[in-house]
């Protein structure tokens, strides 16, 4: 009986320090994911969010993108504006000079951050579901996946202007879609704005957002 209360201490111990030094939210320069069913994605200190590579169903091909860890669905709240999924052995690193940078198992770039100006520090996988990329010499962020939206805005986000929400074609399908949701300005207002693929555009009527 002693024996086994030691070992349940020893676990209840050792379990918040292991969690604690897996999923502190900071991602290192050099530190790279594979698109493998193996692979453990970058977590939030939380847990709730991680980012990283899911598998799409039925299918051998992986999406890269951050998602809500902490319930079933793992529902995916943004991911990279790319047009088709990536191939298995697809690897993402987090480049000192360039950020991130997505590529197929041949080493072709798929995908990477825009232009970066500063030297790179480290990223960060914040509880908010941003990712965001940390330079030497500066406290705001390089880069940040809230400031380069998807089709999901998160609390604490923000749209921007000139930016846009873009629907996926479907549920399994994240080729953009035919409505954009975004923000122009008329005057002093900031009006709600939907447009089609066919470039039919509804505005909201007259209300500050």
């Amino acid at each position: 009986m002693v024996s086994f209360l030691f070992y349940v201490l020893l676990f209840l111990f050792l379990f918040p320090l292991h969690n604690l030094a897996q999923n502190n939210g900071r991602v290192a320069t050099s530190t790279s994911l594979t698109a493998t069913d193996e692979t453990t994605p970058w977590f939030s200190p939380s847990g709730d969010f991680a980012f990283g590579f899911q598998k799409l169903q039925d299918k051998d091909q992986f999406l890269l993108c951050i998602w809500y860890a902490n319930i079933r669905e793992n529902t995916i709240v943004w991911h990279a504006n790319i047009s088709n999924p990536v191939p298995r052995g697809s690897r993402l690193q987090l480049d000192s000079q360039n950020g991130l940078i997505l590529s197929d198992a041949q080493g072709n770039t798929i995908w990477r951050t825009d232009s970066l100006f500063g030297n790179i520090d480290h990223g960060f996988m914040n509880d908010t579901g941003n990712f965001v990329i940390m330079g030497n010499d500066s406290t705001d962020p390089l880069w940040e996946s809230f400031r380069n939206p998807t089709d999901t805005l998160l609390p604490s986000q923000t749209l921007e202007r000139g930016s846009f929400l873009v629907s996926q074609r479907s549920e399994a399908n994240f080729s953009q879609g035919w409505l954009r949701l975004g923000t122009a300005r008329k005057g002093e207002d900031v009006l709600l704005q939907f447009q089609y693929q066919i470039n039919q555009i509804l505005t909201s009527p007259n209300c500050d957002i």
